[in-house]
């Protein structure tokens, strides 16, 4: 009965030794591809802000493409290129004049505040070139 008992016992750690060794085969493999799959994605991206930048300096030059890059705006950016930095305006209004003509956009971006991570901009392009910019 002893020898039962005993021989039962190291059945049991026989197969518990080899579901614990299939699992850590399996945990290795599994964080293998994850570790894989992330760094695809990570060249993915490497990639496309590579383009990105290379587009950006070929359409705007170099200082403008790192602005734009950094979402950042200045003043003499033209619309396009404020776009290109901060997205689309919520809301443009447009007023003709005979020498010139002007339009105002207003913007909700993500960015840290004092009370909250929203902020609202306004930009006022004159023959659409940047002459002012700030919060609202």
């Amino acid at each position: 009965m002893l020898v039962g008992v005993a021989s039962f016992l190291l059945f049991d750690k026989a197969i518990a030794l080899v579901v614990c060794s299939l699992l850590i085969v399996f945990l290795f493999i599994f964080f293998k591809f994850q570790r894989e799959k992330q760094e695809k994605q990570t060249l993915k991206t490497q990639e496309r802000q590579a383009k990105r930048e290379q587009d950006l300096t070929a359409k705007f030059g170099s200082d403008y493409a790192k602005t734009i890059l950094n979402k950042e705006v200045k003043l003499g950016m033209t619309k396009e290129m404020v776009i290109e930095a901060i997205g689309n305006p919520e809301s443009s209004k447009r007023i003709e004049k005979t020498n010139a003509i002007k339009e105002k956009c207003l913007w909700t971006l993500r960015y840290k505040t004092f009370d909250g991570i929203r902020g609202k901009k306004y930009g006022v392009f004159e023959n659409n070139i940047l002459i002012e910019y700030g919060d609202r």
